[in-house]
């Protein structure tokens, strides 16, 4: 089920039957024990998951990503973290809450002290319009930024959101996405990309946003 990314990080991914793409989530393991990243919810999940490490904690990097964290969450007694979002006009963070049934869940956002000693991120890449491209926590988990969707590996290559899957024709949402994104991994000195989809980027993260 888990597919080895280094000694200590884990993912699995499955298709989402809502949009007929594969998504993948994350298992973070440190000093025994252990946190999962926007999981999907699969057969055997909760029991793998204990092997590897004592859970610790779900965590949801922004609301697209409910997936199965309520599920898992609950199965396996541990806390759900939810981002502490500002949202937008057309849907606030307490709407989605209540639309998901994320009630019981524990705001996190860049000052909270997160499982494992992760520390968060707020990535909001708004457009000139206003509109949102992207809005998330990344977390920074020793050298490796997780993110949700802000960006993903294409064979061996950063791809920034929504390069290849939305239309994007004027480019806005890429280079909103691209300025709130590449500042926090500059900031971090992350050198590996985690993502909730396509590829992970296991070195040379810097090398590929510049100076």
């Amino acid at each position: 089920m888990f597919e080895p990314v280094t000694k200590k990080i884990f993912r699995w991914g499955t298709v989402d039957p809502e949009i007929s793409i594969m998504i993948y989530g994350h298992l973070l393991v440190k000093n025994g024990s252990s946190v999962l990243v926007d999981p999907p919810a699969v057969p055997g999940l909760e029991k793998m998951a204990t092997v590897l490490g004592k859970p610790e904690a779900v965590i949801m990097t922004n609301f697209s990503h409910t997936r199965g964290c309520v599920k898992v969450s609950n199965t396996l007694g541990v806390p759900l973290y939810i981002p502490d979002v500002r949202g937008s006009s057309e849907l606030k963070p307490e709407e989605e809450i209540r639309i998901h049934g994320l009630g019981a869940g524990i705001k996190y956002g860049e000052k909270t002290e997160m499982p494992l000693g992760l520390k968060a991120h707020y990535i909001r890449a708004e457009m000139p319009d206003g509109k949102l491209s992207v809005e998330e926590m990344a977390l920074l988990h020793d050298d490796f930024l997780v993110v949700g969707d802000s960006a993903w590996g294409i064979d061996g290559k950063l791809n920034i959101f929504p390069t290849g899957v939305k239309k994007d024709e004027k480019g806005e949402m890429a280079e909103s996405t691209r300025k709130a994104l590449v500042p926090v991994i500059r900031k971090t000195g992350a050198t590996g990309l985690l993502s909730g989809h396509m590829e992970d980027i296991t070195e040379g993260l810097q090398g590929m946003v510049g100076k």
